[in-house]
């Protein structure tokens, strides 16, 4: 496990305790899904949006939040804080699908966009995350 700020004192057994304590106690299940244009629109040639998901399901934790951020001048609806464990690799532009909530599965999946890079924190990476409304929900 990498050491970050909150977990430079610790010896490598109790970081990984830590860890391992901490993904425990993540509630939810989450599927990532991969930025993987395909594609590039011919009159602008920007990237075409498009996702690959990751086989694997982890664990996650959602922290339901209403308020609003500047991301790149625009403004941005931040709809809840994530936690994923700390080896999670992230594109900013990836998005993230939960599939359950406090152990149970989800009818319909929530689809959410990254707002920024993950954060290493004492509970995982953490970062903010918006729900996608206007777009297809995979399954």
């Amino acid at each position: 496990m990498a050491t970050n700020t909150f977990t430079a004192g610790l010896t490598e057994v109790e970081r990984e305790q830590m860890t391992d304590f901490n993904e425990a106690l993540m509630p939810d299940t989450a599927r990532i899904l991969r930025w993987d244009p395909t594609d590039v629109y011919e009159e602008t040639e920007t990237a075409i949006p498009a996702y690959t998901p990751d086989a694997e399901t982890i664990k996650a934790g959602l922290k339901p939040l209403s308020r609003e951020i500047v991301v790149y001048s625009q403004v941005r609806q931040v709809d809840g804080q994530l936690r994923l464990p700390l080896d999670t690799v992230l594109d900013s532009r990836d998005r993230v699908l939960l599939l359950t909530r406090h152990g149970r599965a989800l009818t319909t999946p929530l689809l959410f966009d990254l707002l920024g890079a993950p954060v290493p924190g004492p509970s995982g990476l953490v970062v903010l995350v918006e729900e996608v409304t206007d777009s297809e929900v995979p399954q």
